[in-house]
């Protein structure tokens, strides 16, 4: 049997998968940033109401009604645009189901994929340094989900991280 997720994790990995996906919602549709931040939202709430997660039949029929409305709004679920609505769709639809600390590794290596798309509107170093702000969040929320032991704090998890990543920057350059 697989760790469960607690709700710090949880909210940790809400919280950098929605700093990563904030810089795409000026070219998403209105209606893709309404329905992923519903999904989130109702994670959220599930998780501090200590309530079931949604059915399988359920989540099918929100993901078929999200890709059908991505095809009519695009005319294809194929290319730039279309793939990174999907993706952000997709990433809440997992947040949503999310159950396990695989679930949020998975998450977690979604989370560093949608870095990468950004990168497909805007190359600029401010883009740059908010995306490397990211992958330090999204990294903390790695060691959160990897932890074995008690949490003690944030600032412990954003230390470590930060140490790694200063640690790889000569391997990265």
């Amino acid at each position: 049997m697989q760790a469960v997720i607690s709700l710090r994790n949880t909210l940790w990995l809400t919280v950098a998968l929605a700093m990563v996906a904030a810089p795409h919602a000026e070219r998403l549709p209105w209606w893709v940033i309404m329905l992923a931040a519903m999904l989130v939202l109702w994670r959220v709430y599930l998780g501090r109401a200590r309530l079931e997660l949604p059915r399988k039949w359920l989540m099918m029929m929100i993901v078929a009604a999200a890709t059908a409305g991505i095809y009519l709004n695009y005319r294809t679920i194929f290319g730039r645009d279309a793939g990174v609505a999907l993706l952000i769709v997709m990433l809440a639809l997992k947040l949503l189901e999310t159950r396990s600390q695989r679930d949020g590794m998975l998450l977690t290596f979604l989370g560093y994929f949608l870095v990468i798309t950004n990168f497909l509107y805007s190359q600029t170093i401010a883009t740059a340094l908010y995306m490397v702000f990211c992958i330090w969040i999204i990294t903390s929320a790695t060691i959160g989900l990897n932890s074995m032991q008690p949490p003690r704090g944030y600032r412990n998890q954003l230390r470590t991280a930060g140490l790694l990543l200063a640690q790889s920057a000569p391997l990265m350059l």
